[in-house]
């Protein structure tokens, strides 16, 4: 069941609606969500065209991969694989994918942070420890999710 929902994942990316349309738009989302974020904490310097938030110290461009849309998806096929009742699934599938949307615009404001206070450390964190960190966020929600999930449906048993 993982691997099919992960290859219909990956085939729905590949067609010309989610390149063309839905992509572009997401990536201009999280975009002006973190810029109105960055704003809110002061960075009135900072301006936002597009993808891009630029400041006069250093700048950052949300591109593919920067989306949080894999993650989500490694997630929500985890989820909806899981033994369990689809009602329980389907609120973890929506739920997790909205706390791994948020926590990626932290990670986009960090990375301008990173960008603007910390040049040299930019692509450490981007390459390095983002990618990996999110994945592994993805992952440890998901095993969390299921563990609570074990053990409420034990409980429901035994009662």
């Amino acid at each position: 069941m993982f691997a099919v929902l992960m290859g219909g994942y990956y085939f729905i990316t590949t067609t010309a609606t989610m390149k063309d349309d839905f992509i572009p738009w997401f990536l201009g989302q999280n975009a002006r969500a973190s810029a109105a974020v960055l704003h809110t904490f002061g960075y009135e310097d900072m301006t936002r065209r597009g993808n891009a938030l630029t400041s006069s110290r250093g700048a950052v461009t949300v591109e593919r991969g920067c989306d949080a849309l894999d993650p989500c998806a490694l997630f929500v096929a985890a989820v909806l694989s899981t033994p369990a009742a689809f009602s329980s699934r389907l609120l973890a599938a929506i739920g997790g994918a909205c706390i791994l949307i948020v926590l990626n615009l932290v990670r986009i404001i960090t990375l301008f942070l990173t960008a603007v206070h910390w040049r040299s450390a930019f692509d450490v964190m981007h390459l390095e420890v983002w990618q990996a960190l999110f994945i592994i966020l993805a992952i440890v929600l998901w095993m969390t999710w299921a563990s609570w999930e074990r053990r409420r449906r034990r409980k429901i048993v035994v009662s």
